[in-house]
C-alpha cells in the first residue's frame, strides 16, 4: 500500500467514524432528554453521564476498527 492510499483510507476511515459517533450522539442526547426529571429518570441520568463519557473516548476506537476494515485486504 502507497503512503498516499494509505492517507486516503485513514480519511475515509476518521470520516465514517465521525458520521458514526455523531449519529450516535444524537440518539443518546435525544434519550438522555426525554427522561423524567423525577424519579427513576434522575438515576438513569447519571448513569447515561457516565456512558456518555466512554462514548466520547469511542470515537477512536471506531476509527481504527474502521481503518483495519478497510485496509485488511490491501498489502
Amino acid at each position: 500500500m502507497t503512503t498516499n492510499e494509505c492517507w486516503v483510507y485513514r480519511r475515509r476511515a476518521w470520516a465514517l467514524a465521525f458520521c458514526l459517533w455523531i449519529a450516535g450522539a444524537v440518539l443518546i442526547g435525544y434519550a438522555h432528554i426525554s427522561l423524567p426529571s423525577q424519579g427513576w429518570g434522575v438515576w438513569i441520568s447519571y448513569l447515561m453521564y457516565f456512558l456518555e463519557f466512554w462514548y466520547l473516548l469511542g470515537l477512536g476506537e471506531m476509527h481504527r476498527w474502521f481503518y483495519s476494515l478497510f485496509t485488511r485486504d490491501s498489502e
